[in-house]
Formats: C-alpha cells, structure tokens, sequence
C-alpha cells in the first residue's frame, strides 16, 4: 500500500515531467517552483518494503536536472541516511540525520551536530534507569545500548553496520561505552 505523502511526491514529480515532455518546455525555458525539496525516508520516499520505486527516484533525478535540490531529512543515522542517498543516486546533496541532530554537508561532512553535555547525559541515564525506563544512545553512528533487546536486533538487522565514529572526548565516551 503506498502511502499518501509519496503519492503526492510522485503526482508532483510527474507532473513537472509531463509538462516538460509534452509542452515542449526547453531546460532553458523550465525553471523549478520548488528550488528545495526536503522529504523524510520511512513512511515518505520508502514503501513498507523499504524501497523506493523506480518512478519516484527518476522524478527526483529529473527534477534535480531541472535545478531542483533535493535533502534527505531522517531520523536515521548519517550512515544508513548516506547509503540510501548514494543507493538512489543523491550524492552531492547535503543530508539531515538524527531528526536534526546532524547536518551533513554535499561532501559528507558534519557540518553541525547537537551533542548533549556528558553530565546531562549521565544524570539522564541514572534517572531512566532509577525509574526502569529503557534508554540508548547514538555516537556517531553506533548504537549503545545497556542491554540487547528485540528492538536493538531488529534496529541492527535493519541498518547497515556501524562505523567507528564519535563526537565528543574519548574518555566521556568510554565511560558511555563501559555503562552500555
């Protein structure tokens, strides 16, 4: 079942081809209404089988032709993010990771990212685990978790293996590790 958002993704998409192809618009003539196109992966450009049809990504290509930049925004992992970028042919486009967390540049380049304070985040963690409520957290784009549950399985089958990467000083960070 396709979702509505990439219906509309496609009508749109399509619909700028369509008026390219039969009114004869020259690339000079064409220019883009939307000079920015921001979509989500899971739910938008993703069916339920975690693909993207062909349609769609040659819409994105084409509109990106025309002029159009297209940035991927996810909660996903700059790594899972990135490969699906490449995989669809996105390279060269700037990505946002983590819900926002992260900002890659056109080159893969972190060029913002929001880390909390070690202290919050050990204060956080007392306090979950004080009230029996399950937590993990991300460095780069490892996840670290206290204990392996289902969820962390099926979020490890589902993503691609995990680089060794980290923000933040190696001994806060290994601490982090030693506590997961």
């Amino acid at each position: 079942m396709k979702n509505r958002y990439n219906v509309i993704l496609k009508f749109n998409f399509n619909n700028i081809i369509k008026n390219i192809k039969y009114n004869n618009i020259t690339e000079e003539d064409y220019i883009v209404k939307y000079r920015l196109l921001a979509t989500d992966l899971d739910g938008t450009l993703l069916n339920d089988q975690k693909e993207i049809d062909v349609e769609t990504i040659e819409a994105i290509h084409e509109y990106r032709k025309r002029g159009g930049k297209v940035v991927i925004c996810s909660g996903r992992s700059p790594l899972s993010t990135q490969w699906i970028a490449r995989t669809i042919g996105l390279s060269g486009e700037p990505i946002i990771a983590y819900n926002g967390a992260i900002l890659l540049d056109a080159d893969g380049e972190i060029r913002e990212q929001s880390v909390f304070p070690y202290e919050s985040l050990m204060t956080f963690w007392e306090i979950c685990e004080t009230e029996g409520i399950y937590a993990h957290f991300y460095e780069g784009d490892k996840l670290l978790v206290p204990e392996v549950t289902k969820w962390n399985e099926k979020w490890i089958e589902n993503n691609i293996p995990a680089l060794e990467a980290s923000g933040g000083e190696p001994q806060h960070c290994q601490r982090v590790r030693e506590k997961c």
